[in-house]
């Protein structure tokens, strides 16, 4: 399905910005981010310019800092214990590598996937406890804020425990000499965003601060700052503060003097280190020593990393190469058996969510060809394979499949796919076997001949829940240009903007009114189209469009056969010794001339955020408007004989419109304008200020209390969305983080049953979920970042933009 555009609204760049000379794209794009003065644009721009934060503003540093200093000097042996993911791996390397320049007696432990899981297990810590050579010193990383028993454990033999990890925190922290975590600092905080690797780097940036000495044999943090940037594309974090600043110096390091072990990945990946950036990362590097934790032992990783010649880093990454092939050969064959298995079933696909699975299917992939499943059928997938150590290929025979099938799902935005499984074992307690995860990804194991069961219960658990696979989301559009204007200049000029990733999306251009001119495929396989694109005046450009193929073919509305506005992103890169511009394809929509728009008729807007007194404005209004409606969540107006958006009937329109309180999406206030069809818009826009998961939680908890007191512990889903100013997926988010902490329980029939639905709320135990708020703090943060960034902008926005905004 194509995604919805939402085009470029102008924004006022501040005189101190545009002074600093940079394209115009870029400042306005500095300004739609929140960076509106001239130091801030600097320091986001340039780390020569940025000024990180003291590493010992995190809880508990002083005490960790002096415990591994004293245990260093008096010879004592430290246990460093990661985990098998890249951020894990680099942690790991990080903490050993620097210790070890120290003179420091260390080992590691990296989690086997298949008989360890995530986590510290207390079963594989007592062999270490019991050994010859126990540890005085548990340092732990990017792991261990919810590990209370194995903590205890360790407590018990009289070992210290340090705890450095960034998962969320549970109700209560371990019992550890010192518990890390970046989660314990404000939201604002330059530190917050870090990854487990980033709160490594800080470890030792604190050490080298007031209880080391360099030398030459020292290992500075200077020296890993390659090891954070690998972790931190590798780990999806939010790139803010310290974490852009310390991935733009890791990105640099790389560029001008790699380290062994990743200099003979990008050998094998064909990787010009001068070329090297986030994508690079992304889809090269990181998918390579992960694979390692998939499908062997992550171990190899951490060795490869902490390699210090080229020769033996070569030898070492030829057998992260070959892991990776078969990686991918595995992905490729599941995906496709899995589509064909749509191709020979088309049914499957008139459900909600696509179940799919086999016993010949290497359940370390599943995880993997879910997410191409969910991008190409947009809703959520369950795909479910055998244990690892008996399968080979998909196709193999099933005969000697084993018992139970192990499964990762996927979703999409909205749909919570644990939710649904809780529903499921609620229904079928025999069904499960075990499961677990968070909205959007999970993992569950059920016998195999029940997965035609699990297939029909867990779509009847979706439905219940009143969802289907949503739209794909808005692409948001930076601005217009010409074919004229895809330059190595533009894409030089844009460079300064990068790293990309989530907090700083890479930007999407777009062209209007193109004829594409030519396909081809491209890749061994022709997975991949590269598009020509021809302008009226005969100009032409190329576009590549990744995995375009099978995309297009699954879907041919997502490039219609028409005059066409293409969207794409653009970045310099260096071809057969060439440099040259790549600009690759996100999306289209017919344009303009190919279906006019029907005519608008005019739209007042009458700007009312300064108004001294608020009120007193809506009662004159009320009196001379006897057609009139008032948008307004969370703080409606007192005043008789108002009527509210929503609910309005397909017949409820009014020639005047007052909102009142601001939007949280331009979506949102489309829609409004669109049922009310206003001649004038009367513009308040109070910011209802429920943007923090602080301010959120203890007002909807203030919520649930008046239902569960006063109403039987009935409340009804829309109902909450309006008085919580937030949409009902943020409501379930913020439900989800209370039911955790114990504070409410959703009953069986708990369950929410929809949009339009209602919640059935009991008072909770008090008691928060052994693994503390999990994943939905984390939901619940990135639910409320895009409301509070539209709403600051509406509260700025010029009266001409605002119109732009109501009328599109």
């Amino acid at each position: 399905m194509p995604r919805p555009w939402i085009d470029p609204s102008p924004v006022t760049v501040p005189d101190e910005i545009a002074a600093l000379g940079l394209l115009p794209l870029v400042a306005e794009t500095l300004v739609r981010r929140g960076i509106t003065r001239a130091d801030h644009a600097r320091a986001f721009l340039d780390p020569d310019h940025y000024r990180p934060a003291d590493p010992f503003t995190l809880p508990d540093m002083e005490r960790a800092a002096e415990r591994i200093a004293r245990a260093v000097k008096d010879g004592e042996h430290i246990l460093v214990w990661g985990d098998f993911d890249v951020d894990g791996q680099t942690a790991t390397a990080l903490l050993v590598s620097a210790l070890r320049s120290q003179g420091a007696h260390v080992a590691y432990h990296i989690p086997h996937r298949e008989r360890e899981g995530h986590g510290i297990d207390p079963n594989v810590l007592a062999a270490y406890l019991n050994g010859a050579q126990p540890p005085a010193v548990l340092l732990t990383c990017d792991t261990g804020i919810s590990a209370h028993e194995a903590v205890r454990l360790a407590n018990a033999h009289g070992v210290d425990v340090i705890v450095t990890d960034h998962h969320n925190l549970p109700a209560a922290l371990p019992p550890a000499l010192a518990n890390i975590n970046p989660r314990r600092l404000p939201d604002d905080h330059p530190l917050a965003t870090l990854p487990g690797v980033g709160v490594a780097y800080q470890l030792i940036a604190a050490l080298y601060t007031d209880h080391w000495h360099y030398d030459e044999q020292s290992v500075t943090p200077a020296e890993v700052g390659d090891l954070v940037a690998l972790g931190i594309v590798a780990d999806v974090a939010v790139q803010t503060g310290d974490t852009r600043f310390l991935l733009q110096l890791g990105i640099a390091d790389i560029r001008e003097k790699p380290r062994p072990g990743i200099a003979a990945l990008l050998e094998l990946a064909r990787i010009d280190p001068q070329q090297f950036g986030e994508e690079q990362i992304g889809f090269a590097i990181a998918p390579r020593l992960n694979a390692l934790g998939r499908l062997a032992d992550a171990a190899a990783g951490v060795e490869l990393l902490l390699t210090a010649t080229i020769s033996e880093a070569r030898t070492r990454a030829v057998s992260v190469e070959q892991l990776n092939a078969y990686r991918k050969l595995l992905s490729d064959q599941v995906f496709a058996a899995a589509s064909a298995q749509v191709e020979k079933d088309r049914t499957l696909l008139d459900s909600p969510v696509l179940v799919l699975g086999s016993a010949a299917w290497n359940p370390g992939v599943v995880g993997i060809v879910a997410n191409r499943l969910v991008e190409q059928y947009n809703r959520p997938v369950f795909l479910f394979g055998g244990s690892a150590d008996t399968v080979s290929a998909p196709n193999a025979d099933a005969d000697a499949s084993p018992r139970t099938l192990k499964g990762s799902a996927r979703s999409t935005a909205g749909i919570d796919v644990t939710e649904a499984l809780n529903r499921t074992a609620a229904e079928q307690p025999d069904l499960l076997l075990r499961y677990g995860g968070h909205t959007m990804a999970a993992g569950v194991t059920i016998d195999a001949e029940r997965l035609p069961d699990f297939r029909r219960a867990i779509n009847r658990a979706i439905r219940a829940m009143g969802v289907t696979a949503p739209p794909p989301p808005a692409l948001e559009i930076a601005g217009f240009i010409g074919l004229g204007d895809l330059t190595l200049d533009l894409a030089d000029a844009l460079d300064p903007l990068a790293p990309f990733g989530v907090g700083n999306p890479p930007l999407v251009l777009a062209v209007r009114g193109v004829q594409v001119t030519r396909r081809t495929t491209l890749g061994q396989s022709g997975d991949h189209l590269q598009l020509t694109v021809e302008d009226p005046a005969g100009g032409t450009a190329r576009v590549i469009w990744w995995n375009g193929a099978g995309m297009i073919e699954a879907d041919p509305d997502l490039l219609p056969e028409t005059t066409v506005d293409i969207a794409f992103s653009v970045r310099a890169r260096t071809w057969k010794g060439r440099r040259e511009l790549q600009a690759v394809f996100i999306g289209a929509r017919p344009a303009a001339g190919a279906a006019p728009a029907a005519a608008r008729r005019p739209l007042d807007v009458i700007d009312l955020r300064t108004a001294a007194d608020p009120l007193a404005e809506l009662v004159a209004i009320q009196a001379r408007e006897p057609a009139l409606i008032v948008y307004a969540e969370a703080d409606r107006p007192d005043r008789p004989g108002l009527a509210f958006y929503p609910p309005v009937g397909d017949d409820d329109q009014a020639a005047a419109l007052v909102v009142w309180t601001a939007p949280g999406a331009r979506v949102r206030l489309r829609e409004v304008i669109a049922a009310v069809r206003p001649e004038r818009v009367y513009w308040f826009a109070h910011d209802p200020g429920l943007h923090t998961p602080e301010a959120f939680t203890r007002r909807l908890a203030g919520l649930v209390k008046y239902a569960i007191e006063r109403r039987g512990g009935r409340a009804s889903a829309p109902d909450l969305a309006r008085a919580m100013a937030h949409d009902a997926e943020t409501v379930e988010a913020g439900l989800d983080w209370l039911q955790g902490q114990g504070v409410i329980a959703l009953t069986q029939a708990a369950a929410q049953t929809g949009a339009g639905g209602e919640y059935h709320i009991e008072r909770g135990t008090g008691r928060a979920r052994p693994q503390g708020d999990g994943d939905a703090l984390v939901t619940l943060r990135q639910r409320l970042a895009e409301p509070a960034a539209y709403r600051a902008y509406l509260r700025t926005a010029d009266v001409d933009a605002i119109r732009r905004q109501v009328m599109g």
